[in-house]
């Protein structure tokens, strides 16, 4: 009896062997939560440092989100290595700082006129910084080029820049930018060939602080683009198919011409733009003067942007390029010695991460910052689907087969077992 039940549970075993689907097996490991991001770059560096800064690429602004909130950095052994984003422009329009001034001398040097301006500090020993100058402009039209010194003493004098002031009565320019924050108390304003005593009040002095701060943040590029031609507008769109952050956009023409024009992202909406909205080209004897920079008031990272220019009965502008500028952002992460680094993106379920690191920008703005570059971009295999736990067709009947042939053993076993 007992070889009989032996014998009956041997093939009763085999067959729960054979016709049981097996289970899904486990992972042999948990999936690294790294799978998540489609890509990846390494990051290159070179000597070690306490921190690290890296500027974005075109490849990570276009399959990015476009909030940046999916980049995470990756050492050797897998661990997110804190950073945080600096974008080179500082949201502070608001602050914007005016300060007065007044005629102190004038002098008149053959042709040309010199007029010497002390600006009024705010408060008395505090200090002067501005990086704009604008003139009330006489009312005649004129066109004059002339040289701008600067001064802390009103008795040395440097040269700063040349420019050109002008009213031309369809356009004026009565503004000098210094191309950064000066501290001259006093300024010169030197008029080239002004036989019409031409005089110039004192400016005011601007000090706008929304502006970039580095002109390492700055990019420059030549983008695909369309022209139409359609009841007295022409249409450029601007393919930014990368998002990258576009700040000005450059036209190359021929000609003279006055020119209003709007501009729109991809969903047909107005992006506010600095100035008056008009383009403008206009060639003298001697000089030129141009308008052709579209300016944005915010970096615009629109896939595809459309610029209506509207010229009524005149012919269409001799476009001969077009060129943009746009701004990356600076990465700034703490060296844990764990190289090499990867940097992630394209998943489109991430959170921007918090880190502590944050709260240090001031104290880590004055360190020296290692380098450090993004190398070619690395595209992650897709996900498989997990497949069914049923068993194939195939399988099936092969199985069924399996079946009778253990029943039939089984059979004989047992008769066998009754005779013994």
């Amino acid at each position: 009896m007992c070889r009989r039940i032996s014998l009956l549970a041997a093939a009763l075993g085999l067959w729960a062997g054979i016709i049981l689907p097996p289970q899904a097996q486990a992972s042999s490991a948990p999936q690294a939560s790294e799978d998540a991001w489609a890509y990846a770059k390494p990051i290159e560096t070179t000597t070690s440092s306490g921190y690290r800064r890296l500027y974005l690429d075109n490849e990570v602004y276009a399959k990015s989100d476009s909030g940046l909130s999916d980049l995470r950095i990756v050492d050797a052994k897998g661990s997110f290595v804190p950073y945080y984003i600096e974008s080179g422009t500082v949201e502070t329009a608001d602050r914007a700082v005016t300060y007065t001034a007044q005629l102190v001398h004038t002098e008149r040097q053959q042709k040309s006129t010199s007029f010497d301006y002390a600006v009024n500090p705010l408060k008395p020993g505090t200090d002067i910084q501005g990086n704009r100058l604008l003139f009330t402009l006489p009312d005649a039209s004129f066109l004059k080029h002339i040289v701008l010194y600067g001064s802390y003493d009103g008795m040395a004098w440097e040269k700063v820049l040349q420019d050109d002031l002008y009213r031309t009565g369809q356009v004026d320019k009565s503004w000098i930018d210094l191309g950064a924050a000066l501290k001259y108390s006093y300024y010169r304003l030197t008029v080239l060939d002004n036989a019409e005593n031409l005089s110039f009040p004192a400016p005011r002095l601007m000090h706008q602080l929304t502006e970039v701060k580095n002109s390492d943040f700055r990019r420059t590029g030549a983008p695909r683009y369309e022209i139409k031609e359609e009841d007295g507008e022409t249409r450029i769109v601007i393919d930014n198919g990368d998002r990258l952050k576009i700040k000005r956009i450059k036209l190359e023409s021929e000609g003279s011409f006055l020119r209003w024009y709007d501009l729109k992202d991809q969903e047909g909406s107005i992006i506010p733009v600095e100035g008056n909205s008009e383009l403008y080209r206009m060639d003298f004897k001697d000089t030129r003067i141009a308008g052709t920079d579209i300016v944005t008031v915010n970096p615009v990272n629109s896939t595809a942007l459309t610029l209506t220019i509207y010229n009524k009965d005149d012919a269409p502008l001799a476009l001969t390029g077009v060129e943009t500028e746009y701004l990356v952002d600076k990465l700034i992460f703490a060296d844990n010695g764990k190289s090499p680094y990867r940097l992630l993106y394209g998943n489109p379920d991430a959170a921007a991460p918090e880190y502590d690191i944050v709260n240090f920008k001031a104290q880590i703005s004055q360190e020296t910052l290692g380098e450090a570059t993004l190398g070619d971009e690395i595209q992650k295999p897709a996900t498989q689907p997990v497949p069914e736990t049923g068993p194939p067709v195939g399988k099936l009947i092969f199985n069924i087969l399996i079946v009778a042939v253990s029943l039939l053993l089984v059979f004989i076993l047992v008769r066998k077992a009754k005779k013994v």
